[in-house]
């Protein structure tokens, strides 16, 4: 029996404690995640989705085909919503909470953790029958479905294979263990149960091969072109024969890998829980780049195009969506999903993310930007802001814009990474919104999905940073001056600043101070502004001590104590008497 390569597989799958996938999304492990996403959902990182649901309920699986997106909440309800436009297309209910789902164009398919099936209707949500999986273990739950019309792969205490249209099984293998997210060849079905390693005939169920495997699967194996790919419980990411299941490489990260990964060209790709996304050679396991975040990476790689260009995607546990370039790793998109999010689909040039928290929410990425530093919520005072981010548009970009408080939008300097800064001096102290927008390459201005980042000014931020730059720190010539400049982190000239220098005061501008010393030696020069750490540096003047008075005295020295000394001692030459 032939199945799709991993690749087309389009079914949401949810494993406790393990996996989170493409199309599932893992609850999580700890307290602390909990207090995590009530940190960041409360924070000041806000941006503009092309729509937005707010449902106030955990999402615990997904599953998406033509355009309707599946979702299957915690207490049991399950939502069909057009992708489009987030339109709710109907809402029904189950008896049990969801963990893995499946559709087609007919039928939803809900996995859940009693280890129930139910086959709803796709078009209106209407239940069409329920299959009970007899599991060995109350434990044993439903952690993925796969759709293979009409067959439907399920995972459990084992793996089954159920015919839906008679809702019976083809075959059933037990292993009385929990058993990971389902990997597929085009003939063979991969899974991890028990510590073990299995992969069976998709059609007959017959075991073809089994190794003892003892760091756990946490990611969806995924096969290609002979070789099967998961990441595992002992920090690494595994490359596997898939006819033998005998290891090829492995590839040592920071920390547990739950993300499924992706092949693109010679590389495949994968995030960590060490906050690291991967591009690793896919034959030798050697590695190609890795990009940083701030938190755990439990989402799947995702590659696509977008276009004319190929781009990888993830979403991150601290709530944010990365779009890069798959073959250098530079971002090229960041923005806020409202949420933890191991959850999402592409369609389109726009990506479809759902939160832990319940907020589904449709992303484009045909024109993006974002506001990567500051950091959202930063405390400011009187000091300058400088911001920095990242843009996109698959038209091309003519330029930046920005805007403070709903105030008129002005031009950043730079294109798809770009530069602002403002004064916030004239902000009044609170919370208060910086946003930024493309314009393409045809003058025309994104509408309705720009970035949003807040800010917070208070008189708590920290000062900034300052400092005093003396060209040249000595003079040695009298009436040459000193150039004195006051810059700041960014090595930017501060304006309005006050400087004292031998009893006198100065007012900075853009331009550099000419200061001539009078006082001979060491020179004390300060530098303040409120809103900034005072400064201070030495000069020195040596004018006085020049060593060519020094050396036309000691010349004359010597030339007077000659004449004196030694020709008027030495008399009149005597002369020789003629003829002798």
């Amino acid at each position: 029996m032939a199945v799709p390569a991993q690749k087309h597989l389009n079914a949401g799958r949810l494993r406790q404690p393990k996996c989170a996938l493409l199309e599932n999304v893992c609850p999580m492990k700890k307290a602390p995640y909990l207090v995590l996403f009530l940190i960041l959902f409360c924070s000041l990182s806000f941006s503009v989705a092309l729509w937005k649901k707010e449902t106030n309920n955990r999402i615990a699986a997904f599953s998406s085909n033509e355009g309707v997106a599946y979702v299957g909440f915690a207490d049991g309800t399950i939502w069909a919503v057009e992708m489009r436009n987030g339109a709710l297309l109907w809402e029904s209910s189950i008896d049990d909470a969801p963990f893995a789902m499946a559709a087609d164009s007919n039928s939803a398919f809900v996995g859940t953790e009693k280890g129930k099936i139910y086959s709803l209707s796709a078009k209106k949500g209407a239940l069409a029958t329920v299959l009970n999986i007899s599991t060995s273990s109350p434990a044993s739950y439903l952690s993925s479905l796969t759709l293979v019309n009409p067959f439907l792969f399920a995972s459990a205490d084992g793996t089954y294979l159920v015919n839906t249209q008679s809702s019976k099984f083809r075959w059933a293998f037990k292993t009385g263990s929990q058993s990971s997210a389902l990997g597929f060849s085009q003939s063979s079905v991969f899974f991890e149960s028990g510590g073990n390693l299995y992969s069976l005939d998709a059609s007959s169920g017959q075991v073809l091969w089994n190794v003892s495997f003892a760091p756990l699967f946490l990611s969806t194996p995924y096969y290609s072109n002979g070789v099967l790919y998961a990441g595992a419980t002992d920090n690494s990411f595994h490359a596997l024969d898939a006819a033998t299941g005998q290891e090829i490489w492995v590839y040592d990260t920071g920390a547990w890998v739950e993300s499924e990964p992706v092949i693109y060209g010679n590389s495949i790709y994968f995030g960590s829980n060490d906050h690291n996304l991967y591009s690793l050679d896919k034959d030798t396991g050697k590695l190609i780049w890795k990009f940083k975040v701030d938190e755990a990476i439990q989402s799947p790689a995702a590659v696509f195009r977008a276009k004319d260009r190929r781009l990888v995607a993830f979403t991150t546990n601290d709530g944010f969506l990365y779009v890069l370039d798959p073959s250098s790793g530079k971002q090229v998109l960041r923005t806020s999903t409202y949420g933890p999010s191991r959850l999402f689909t592409i369609y389109g040039d726009n990506i479809l993310v759902l939160s832990d928290n319940g907020v589904i929410g449709l992303y484009s990425i045909s024109t993006s930007c974002n506001v990567a530093s500051p950091v959202q919520g930063e405390l400011v005072n009187k000091a300058p802001v400088y911001l920095s981010g990242y843009a996109y548009s698959q038209s091309g970009i003519s330029q930046v814009q920005v805007r403070i408080n709903n105030g008129s939008w002005q031009s950043a300097a730079g294109t798809d990474r770009w530069f602002y800064s403002f004064d916030p001096t004239t902000i009044v102290a609170g919370q208060f919104n910086v946003e930024c927008r493309v314009v393409d390459s045809q003058g025309v201005a994104e509408t309705g999905h720009y970035s949003s980042t807040y800010y917070e000014k208070s008189f708590l931020a920290s000062p900034a940073k300052m400092r005093i730059l003396a060209e040249p720190w000595l003079v040695n010539k009298h009436g040459d001056a000193i150039r004195l400049s006051v810059l700041d982190e960014r090595r930017k000239p501060i304006v309005g600043a006050t400087v004292t220098a031998e009893g006198k005061t100065y007012i900075t501008t853009a331009r550099p101070i000419e200061f001539v010393p009078t006082t001979y030696n060491q020179i004390r020069v300060q530098a303040s502004k409120d809103g900034y750490n005072d400064a201070e540096i030495l000069v020195y003047n040596l004018s006085e001590q020049s060593p060519l008075p020094l050396v036309a005295g000691f010349v004359a020295v010597m030339a007077a104590y000659y004449y004196f000394f030694i020709r008027k001692r030495a008399g009149p030459a005597q002369q020789k008497p003629k003829g002798k």
